[in-house]
């Protein structure tokens, strides 16, 4: 070979070398990132992690690096992305003059950047995981329940806050009570209305107050969700005991009252919470009459005469 072909040759060598390190260095970069999303994809998408915000680390993206959602297995799952960076992202699906171009199927690099990432799923029919790169997004929390209770009335302010970067436009509580049937926690079938508040500024907080009663005793349970507008969600659970109203006792005063035809014998009560006390107290002191209930105070029974008996 001549000396001429084989400098030629020398050249192409070192150009396919050349091109060989600067693809598979960027691919490291990339493939690092990617995997660092995948590897905290079973942690984000357990039950007891949905909602809230994984915080991945300080990543260094290479220049010209491409991040696509066929990257990932998205057999069992939903992802996009997402920059809330101003100062290092143009806007969605827009090009200009910053490090990073997106919309919520790609991430793209103009140059080397080295930023926040996070991760969050929710769950829906499967797992809906979104990537944050830059600052930390809104994020719903649960501070704390506080609970009181008077007689069969619960009343529960739930204190939340955003603890993310960014203002939360819109969040929600709501409430699922449970009740213990044996060992197992059953649905009561109770709506509660949801409640709402259109921004929770970064660092504030609101306080829900949900007021309720359980008509019949039991061991209860009521689970909360806080969630907000692409800030996630938190649940947190608050079990209470709804015991017999030891102060709920009939009174020996009586009225008959005119009804149509009849009279009604008039009863009553004292320190009942529900109607249907009032009546179980009666119904347990005079078994053979039948009672009707009015209200939680009163009671009736009815007869053909002023003076007869019911």
């Amino acid at each position: 070979m001549k000396p001429v072909q084989l400098v030629v040759w020398a050249v192409i060598a070192i150009v396919l070398i050349a091109l060989v390190l600067f693809y598979f260095g960027g691919l490291e970069q990339e493939e690092t990132l990617v995997g660092k999303i995948k590897q905290n994809f079973l942690q984000a998408e357990n039950p007891d992690n949905l909602g809230n915000l994984f915080y991945l680390g300080e990543e260094k993206i290479e220049r010209d690096s491409l991040i696509t959602k066929g990257m990932f297995d998205l057999l069992d799952r939903e992802l996009s992305f997402e920059c809330t960076s101003t100062e290092l992202c143009c806007p969605q699906n827009e090009a200009c003059n910053k490090d990073i171009t997106w919309d919520y199927d790609y991430l793209k690099t103009k140059n080397q950047v080295r930023t926040s990432v996070y991760l969050r799923c929710i769950k829906d029919i499967v797992p809906i995981c979104r990537v944050y790169v830059g600052k930390e997004p809104a994020q719903a929390r649960i501070i704390k329940i506080d609970k009181t209770q008077v007689g069969s009335k619960i009343i529960l302010e739930v204190a939340t806050e955003n603890s993310g970067e960014f203002d939360m436009a819109f969040g929600n509580v709501s409430m699922l009570l449970e009740k213990k049937v044996g060992k197992r926690w059953v649905n009561t079938g109770e709506v509660f209305e949801e409640q709402t508040v259109n921004r929770i500024a970064v660092s504030f907080g609101h306080i829900f107050v949900i007021e309720f009663e359980t008509p019949v005793i039991g061991e209860y349970r009521s689970i909360i969700t806080f969630e907000g507008q692409n800030a996630g969600f938190d649940e947190e659970k608050i079990e209470f005991t709804f015991e017999e109203n030891t102060f709920c006792k009939t009174r020996e005063n009586e009225d008959t009252l005119p009804f149509g035809d009849e009279f009604r014998e008039m009863h009553y009560c004292s320190g009942c919470n529900f109607a249907y006390e009032c009546l179980a107290k009666w119904n347990e002191q005079d078994p053979v009459t039948t009672y009707e209930l009015i209200d939680k105070e009163s009671v009736y029974c009815l007869k053909t005469t002023l003076d007869g008996n019911c």
